[in-house]
């Protein structure tokens, strides 16, 4: 009894499977369309000139047949898009694309009815070089109590790029991917991706520079006896009382060391128009990452001789 059952399941498990290949390949012996994708190559592409923008990565194909050979082309065959370069001109070209521009890898078991779009717009133009600038894009900053010192170093400073003129003679620099030293108490130093404008065909001489920040802690010092020096275009005999002034400045101790070693800039500005004795304000310049906490006196008196 039990080995007529399992003979009896076996039949009819054979029976659904038979079945459902029956029924599938009725199924998919009926026509219908489909879309793939298809990239876009352009043969002949005269070697003077570059795309100004990057063709679309992909175009719809509309293709029509039966299932079972759609099924085959949309998982094996990479329909590809075929341009003549040949004829293609400097400028704008309006290209026609039709199903004769199509390349199925010779399965003509389905056809093409419609690529959308149309068309394509392929700009081009000569293609030149030049160096540019790379211009790290920094933002935040570091953990209280310390500050970015000195200047970031780029290695290189400068790439080479190379793309269409129209482009490259507009472009003077390129920045880097974001580099954010938030919360920072160490120095940067690491590769950092060149940023691309999109959609642009510019290609740079490499993806990526070496950037170097120097984190440091910050520092507070008092300097003392700084001079005073005046600028005027109208008088050359000036007295200045006090002629010297101290100073409190915060950042870190390479900066302010690599300051006092240049020499410190402490200055009144004597704009005045006739003789006489004034009480002017003293200024100073200092670099980026110095700041001025104190400064005593802050005003002096002058006196212009005629």
């Amino acid at each position: 009894m039990r080995k007529w059952l399992r003979s009896n399941l076996l039949f009819k498990v054979l029976a659904i499977v038979i079945a459902l290949v029956i029924w599938f390949n009725a199924k998919t012996d009926q026509f219908s369309y489909y879309t793939v994708k298809a990239s876009i190559n352009i043969e002949n592409f005269p070697k003077e000139f570059i795309l100004v923008n990057h063709l679309p990565g992909k175009v719809d194909v509309k293709i029509y047949g039966k299932i079972k050979d759609i099924i085959y082309a949309r998982s094996l065959i990479k329909p590809i898009i075929f341009i003549n370069g040949k004829t293609l001109i400097k400028g704008e070209n309006i290209i026609s694309i039709d199903k004769s521009n199509v390349n199925m890898s010779r399965y003509d078991k389905v056809e093409v009815i419609q690529i959308i779009p149309g068309y394509l717009n392929i700009n081009i133009d000569n293609k030149i070089s030049k160096n540019i600038t790379v211009i790290p894009f920094v933002k935040g900053n570091p953990k209280e109590g310390y500050i970015q010192s000195g200047e970031i170093d780029v290695k290189p400073e400068e790439i080479m790029i190379e793309g269409p003129k129209q482009l490259v003679e507009k472009m003077n620099y390129l920045n880097t991917d974001i580099i954010n030293i938030t919360g920072k108490y160490k120095s940067y130093n690491s590769f950092v991706k060149i940023i691309i404008p999109e959609s642009t065909n510019i290609q740079p001489q490499t993806d990526s520079v070496r950037v170097k920040i120097d984190i440091s802690r910050l520092e507070t010092r008092n300097i003392n006896d700084v001079i005073i020096y005046y600028k005027s275009d109208r008088w050359n005999n000036v007295k200045i009382d006090p002629n010297t002034i101290k100073l409190t400045l915060s950042g870190s101790s390479n900066d302010i060391n690599s300051l006092i070693n240049a020499g410190i800039s402490a200055y009144v500005i004597v704009n005045v128009i006739s003789p006489g004795s004034y009480l002017l304000p003293v200024f100073i310049d200092l670099p980026e990452n110095i700041y001025k906490q104190a400064i005593e006196p802050e005003f002096v008196k002058v006196e212009v001789i005629d």
